[in-house]
């Protein structure tokens, strides 16, 4: 480990004991990239139809599939209006998201959401102003996505096109934050490389 991964770690381990997280119930433990665990077909086939974004108007409106064919890299974020420590991260999140999907057009992120209503749910899109995609509430228990999801909340996973997790809010079953994911995806998902030129042989 590098001298600046070790500080991102010891720094993310640390804030994860600071904000702490919200339990769930009982979630089958997070897949991770060296299992080389993959969703049937990656997460394409799950986002299509059943996401929304946000609008202009403050009402969420249903998402194209064509809107993501070039997502190469999706992170998941579990998390709920109810759970303070989730409050705290969410504005951040849409802080890097704005940043980051500016420059990144193959990276995406879904909500799904652990709110005890879809009303709850809403309000909290709406209240952060969540520039990203937000799995329909009533398959927040169903979509295989939630088959990464950790034990409690906020958690915050990234996957590959194939359903690999790259980096987790979870290590080895403990808990390190999703500011980690964060600071990965930050580090480590590159934009397209830029389409080239050709020209017709004389």
């Amino acid at each position: 480990m590098t001298r600046r991964n070790a500080f991102r770690t010891a720094f993310a381990l640390a804030g994860a004991a600071a904000l702490g997280f919200a339990a769930w119930s009982a979630a089958p433990p997070p897949a991770q990239a060296d299992d080389a665990a993959t969703a049937d077909a990656g997460f394409h086939q799950h986002l299509a139809g059943n996401v929304s974004r946000l609008g202009d108007d403050g009402q969420l409106h249903a998402v194209d599939a064509s809107e993501l064919a070039d997502v190469e890299y999706l992170a998941i974020y579990y998390s709920a209006h109810w759970c303070g420590p989730c409050r705290a991260f969410t504005p951040d999140l849409v802080t890097f998201y704005n940043d980051f999907k500016a420059d990144h057009p193959n990276f995406e992120l879904v909500f799904i959401s652990s709110d005890r209503d879809e009303d709850a749910m809403s309000g909290y899109v709406a209240g952060d102003a969540m520039p990203w995609l937000v799995l329909d509430y009533d398959l927040r228990k169903t979509s295989p996505l939630k088959q990464y999801a950790g034990r409690g909340i906020p958690c915050l996973v990234l996957l590959d096109q194939a359903g690999t997790v790259l980096s987790d809010s979870y290590v080895d079953g403990s808990y390190v934050g999703p500011r980690t994911v964060m600071a990965y995806i930050q580090d480590n998902v590159q934009p397209p490389a830029p389409a080239t030129a050709t020209t017709d042989a004389p």
